[in-house]
């Protein structure tokens, strides 16, 4: 039997980083979450001193 997983993303990263290098990231960008989500996915984010998305 085989198992599969679908990963849905929850959002689309504009801007920001091209390449994952060293250790002293900087900059920001623009994070705009699929209208087929509900905000409250991302409720409390801005709790959080940073964010590294994949």
């Amino acid at each position: 039997m085989t198992k599969s997983l679908e990963i849905k993303p929850i959002a689309t990263v504009v801007g920001g980083r091209n390449e994952p290098t060293g250790d002293r990231w900087r900059g920001s960008a623009i994070v705009r979450l699929n209208r087929d989500f509900p905000v409250e996915v991302v409720q409390a984010l801005e709790e959080f001193s940073e964010l590294v998305v994949v």
